[in-house]
């Protein structure tokens, strides 16, 4: 009997793990690596110029609020000031300009199975800085991508409480060849019945 219950509490952690492992991440924990793989990146090459504090200039995206949020939280050894800086202290500061041109969710259809979609998300990160006596320095740009897999009906999951920035539009359904079929002769139906009322009613 003991046996038998062992091997029962085994089997249902095993359910458990599969059920954990096939469960795809959330779009916005996936945009969370991303980011913070570029804001690294951007730390790195500040460090390296021995910058001490910038002032963080936005161009009203809709996720400047979010790359600040990653900004602050990853360069930690540089004072981050937030524009617009004062007017006192601007001249000892760099600027830090960021210009998102990307940061999106897109789904397609896969045609071999409409249960799945593929799922591409993309961020593309421009940081410009200037120094106080206004010379700049434009790094690379930088830009990542993940793409996987995921059911159709998962995809109100990965969404759930999220930001509209980490939601995509879904992809309409394609017509069955058979509703391609039906359409132009329900159309073409509806013509001819239309021209047969017609001529009757002038007929009569």
């Amino acid at each position: 009997m003991k046996k038998l219950i062992f091997i029962f509490c085994l089997l249902t952690l095993m359910l458990d793990s599969l059920c954990c492992l096939d469960k795809p991440k959330s779009n916005i924990n996936i945009l969370d690596s991303l980011v913070t793989e570029s804001i690294i990146l951007l730390k790195n090459k500040l460090d390296s110029l021995n910058i001490n504090n910038i002032c963080l200039e936005f161009h009203n995206h809709i996720a400047d609020f979010y790359i600040e949020k990653h900004i602050l939280s990853n360069i930690n050894k540089i004072k981050v000031f937030k524009a617009p800086c004062s007017n006192d202290t601007s001249k000892q500061k760099f600027t830090l300009d960021v210009i998102i041109d990307k940061l999106s969710v897109e789904y397609s259809r896969i045609e071999t199975n409409k249960a799945l979609l593929l799922r591409n998300i993309n961020i593309s990160l421009t940081f410009t800085i200037i120094s106080p006596n206004s010379s700049i320095l434009l790094f690379p740009v930088f830009t990542s991508k993940y793409s996987d897999t995921v059911r159709l009906s998962d995809v109100k999951s990965i969404e759930a409480n999220h930001y509209d920035f980490a939601k995509g539009s879904l992809p309409e359904e394609e017509p069955s060849f058979l509703s391609k079929i039906l359409e132009p002769v329900v159309v073409i139906g509806s013509a001819i019945v239309t021209l047969v009322l017609l001529f009757t009613i002038r007929s009569n």
